[in-house]
């Protein structure tokens, strides 16, 4: 049961979109005022660096309270570590709840650190315990039962906290449960992983269809769009190499050479269609994986120019989709324009400059060493006189 009433977590969505509206000019200044009155609530939420830092000090106690535990108690035995890792978990996502509960926290870092914490103790116990169970050396067991484990809190978190990063951790953890065993071949790692992102895509398709308030459609389009970057990772050979493997066979590396290719176009309709922004970025963001990934797949050489020649090929799309959009009536055309009309775009844009300024290609530089002339390092005298002189 989540913990969180659904009028309150779409008061506080509302109360998010009231200053961008205002900035759009689709509000007065009076009239926001009197809708923040409408969308009150008695939650309790910080600013994003404040709950970083809520969490970051959360993370790092709760991990010295469970090395304390482990120190104090001596444990020798691998299952009384596993039974006492689960318990711990348990301990700390009933405390995340009484924060909820009692403080009315919401989105605060603490009681996030606190269930995710305890989702990474249930991973660690399961594995363990799979391991002293089975006896193996090769960890797919483990690895197996502490994914699952993984997934489960991860959902657990989900449904009762809300935490859409959790909902697609559930998926991903499953999509990664046989990762780790040597009896499995790649290809059927891979097509597994685009499976289980497959079928979160469409369970996420039909909750958005049936959502009837913004909170569920949101976490319904987050999970539905990771799905969607989940399942091009799976099947894309090239660019996720592990944990899959290295090397897969000729029929899997051109089959998803072509689905790599219809992929983003399949993704990208969907998201026109659906008027959902966070799944057309997951499609044009896979588009430029396929482009960058092209001459890998197809074996030619990559040349110098490659990343100058794709700049002006991307320029140059932008600029004529822009001109496109602007020439319609009232500057869109079927929804959709290229004007600005709120500020949180505007963030996400300087966000992304910033990155594309920060991530610069390493070059390496290549230092030529001097020769060594003659009056170097004398050995019999000063001033640089050698055996030679």
């Amino acid at each position: 049961m989540r913990h969180y009433a659904v009028e309150d977590e779409v008061r506080l969505a509302l109360g998010r979109d009231l200053h961008d509206w205002r900035s759009a000019g689709l509000l007065t200044p009076e009239e926001e005022a009197d809708l923040r009155g409408d969308v009150a609530t008695d939650l309790r939420r910080a600013g994003i660096m404040l709950r970083l830092g809520l969490a970051a000090f959360t993370a790092i106690a709760g991990a010295a309270a469970v090395g304390l535990v482990f120190l104090v108690t001596d444990m020798r035995s691998e299952v009384a570590v596993s039974i006492t890792a689960a318990v711990l978990g348990a301990a700390a996502f009933g405390a995340a709840t009484a924060f909820v509960r009692r403080f009315r926290l919401y989105r605060y870092g603490v009681e996030e650190a606190l269930a995710l914490g305890a989702v990474g103790l249930w991973g660690f116990s399961a594995g363990l315990l799979a391991a002293e169970t089975f006896k193996t050396n090769s960890g797919g067991d483990a690895w197996f039962f502490a994914m699952t484990a993984v997934a489960a809190g991860s959902a657990a978190a989900y449904r009762r906290f809300g935490f859409q990063y959790a909902a697609v951790g559930a998926v991903y953890a499953t999509a990664l449960l046989p990762m780790a065993s040597g009896s499995v071949d790649v290809e059927f790692k891979r097509i597994f992983a685009a499976l289980v992102c497959a079928g979160a895509y469409v369970y996420a398709s039909g909750a958005r269809r049936l959502a009837d308030n913004d909170v569920t459609r949101s976490d319904a389009e987050t999970v539905r769009a990771a799905a969607a970057a989940g399942a091009y990772l799976a099947l894309n050979s090239v660019i996720l190499i592990e944990p899959f493997g290295h090397t897969v066979d000729a029929w899997y590396r051109w089959t998803s050479w072509v689905v790599t290719w219809l992929l983003p176009f399949g993704i990208g309709r969907a998201a026109l269609m659906d008027r959902d922004p966070l799944l057309l970025r997951v499609a044009l963001v896979a588009g430029l994986a396929s482009l960058l990934t092209n001459k890998t797949y197809l074996g030619w050489p990559r040349q110098p120019w490659d990343p100058m020649l794709l700049g002006v090929v991307l320029v140059g799309a932008a600029l004529v989709l822009r001109r496109w959009l602007s020439s319609g009536a009232d500057g869109e055309r079927g929804g959709f324009t290229a004007r600005q009309l709120v500020q949180r775009e505007s963030a996400t844009i300087q966000l992304a400059s910033l990155a594309s300024v920060a991530v610069q290609p390493a070059q390496a530089r290549q230092v030529t060493a001097p020769e060594d002339p003659a009056f170097s390092g004398g050995r019999s005298g000063g001033a640089g006189a050698g055996t030679e002189f």
